[in-house]
């Protein structure tokens, strides 16, 4: 049926049945098929979450490379992989839209069993093939858990209060001051990556970010130490809870080894008003009582930035 034709599938044919369907019946000897990388990308999330499709189009793709000699079928891995932000805003057509441009850019024959997705291609001029689900698709997980258990995020979601809201923009207006927008995204998938914000409070996040504006930023690839722990002690507030005040002191110790540090090598990069003054206004932030904007003028302070010291993450 498609043999010496380039196929394209989605995600839907994967884990519906459909393309296990195709290799059983033969109808894809001598063919070419390319595999989005987005799509790998929706697979390996799915897997993440112990999502039963995730499993189910593991197992096929496992099949199609086992069939491959067999039936002299190519395969092709192509295009761009999405971030989790796209992942996340899967539903909303994101992922889609990346299908459908690898199946243009290659000259594929789209295979999908989303009937959005197929409308979508043919309105684009784009050759597809609808096929029904083989399979009704279970998304519950593939474990289920014994009983309910904490969240292992530090931050689980940001409350849909205005002084919760608040105090989020005034942390990313913060990072994005001390790194640039895009460096501050990094910075957020770092802490997802580190338990320290759940992907629906980092999903926030990013919505958040989309607004942020700043007449100035310092464009640092990488945060200190010290800043790494006092957006560590932002973030506790921003969950709603109190403060730490070992998270306080770890802070005041880190601050006065630096101090120490520049008393040994004779910086004037560390002052003795920079440090009280951050410490007493990363004290006041964290107690929601004072705008954080204020703590840039300490960070200004000197024409050397924090992060050309040892220690830097």
């Amino acid at each position: 049926m498609f043999g010496g034709k380039r196929v394209c599938v989605d995600t839907s044919v994967i884990i519906n049945g459909v393309l296990e369907e195709l290799l059983k019946t033969n109808k894809l000897r001598n063919a070419t098929i390319i595999i989005p990388y987005a799509v790998i990308a929706e697979l390996e999330n799915m897997v993440n979450k112990k999502r039963k499709p995730g499993f189910e189009g593991l197992n096929t793709l496992k099949t199609l490379r086992n069939l491959a000699k067999k039936y002299n079928i190519k395969i092709e891995f192509y295009g761009e992989r999405p971030n989790l932000e796209k992942i996340t805003l899967a539903k909303s057509g994101e992922i889609d839209a990346m299908i459908r441009k690898v199946a243009k850019e290659t000259n594929s024959i789209l295979l999908t069993s989303d009937r959005k997705q197929y409308e979508f291609a043919r309105i684009e001029g784009i050759p597809a093939k609808y096929y029904k689900p083989k399979k009704i698709v279970d998304n519950k997980r593939y474990y289920k858990p014994k009983r309910e258990i904490k969240s292992e995020y530090r931050v689980e979601d940001i409350p849909e209060k205005p002084e919760y809201i608040i105090l989020a923009i005034r942390i990313l207006e913060l990072l994005v001051t001390i790194c640039g927008k895009e460096n501050a995204k990094e910075v957020l998938d770092y802490y997802h990556s580190i338990k320290l914000i759940s992907e629906k409070a980092l999903l926030k996040l990013y919505m958040l970010l989309k607004g942020i504006e700043v007449t100035e930023s310092l464009n640092r690839p990488k945060l200190s130490v010290q800043e790494h722990q006092m957006f560590i002690i932002l973030l506790e507030r921003l969950a709603g809870r109190k403060v730490d005040e070992d998270l306080i002191f770890m802070l005041e110790l880190e601050l006065k080894r630096l101090k120490k540090f520049a008393e040994e090598t004779n910086s004037s990069v560390v002052s003795d008003n920079l440090l009280s003054g951050l410490y007493n206004k990363v004290r006041l932030i964290a107690n929601n009582t004072e705008d954080i904007k204020d703590i840039l003028v300490n960070i200004h302070s000197s024409n050397n930035s924090w992060g050309n010291h040892e220690g830097d993450i």
